[in-house]
């Protein structure tokens, strides 16, 4: 192996840490891969889309064998390098290169909104609980605007996104 190729590896971070280790490896000139994939959540009835890593506290490095490795040792963050044999465990180019595709992917597919105009839902609380809608419009990060069919005509009415589900 020469000096100056490059490979990726495979690092523990400490619980909850990764953002925080990435982010330190990143200020010390190293190339990471944190991948990760939007999932909708649901804290305290609002509802978004957040970033989840694929495989938690798990961070991919490029390194050679002339990178500092000392330096990984003191990063806030970082537990250990991933190493079997007592070396460090090389992960392929094809592995990375897959996992950026299928990361990118899951990007270009995300909602970008939980749901869409037109789309059928029913109010699930309040005092229009189980009366099916319409969406109008996504308002804010988690209000929406919903047509209902009241009173021989149509309504607008604002609600919380937690207030409903798919129809």
């Amino acid at each position: 192996m020469q000096a100056s190729t490059n490979h990726w590896y495979l690092l523990f971070c400490k619980p909850q840490q990764h953002l925080r280790a990435e982010w330190q490896l990143s200020n010390q000139d190293f190339t990471c891969f944190n991948p990760s994939r939007p999932v909708q959540k649901t804290v305290r009835r609002v509802t978004k889309v957040v970033d989840e890593p694929l495989f938690p506290n798990y961070l991919f490095i490029q390194l050679n064998k002339a990178s500092n490795w000392q330096a990984l040792r003191s990063t806030r963050g970082v537990s250990r390098v991933i190493s079997f044999n007592g070396a460090p465990a090389i992960v392929e180019d094809e592995v990375i290169h897959s996992l950026r595709i299928q990361c990118d992917k899951s990007y270009t597919h995300a909602p970008k909104a939980l749901y869409q105009k037109g789309d059928k839902v029913i109010i699930t609380e309040g005092c229009f609980n189980n009366i099916e809608a319409i969406v109008k419009a996504n308002k804010a990060e988690d209000r929406i605007l919903l047509l209902l069919q009241l009173l021989n005509g149509t309504q607008t009415i604002e609600l919380p996104l937690a207030h409903i589900a798919r129809a």
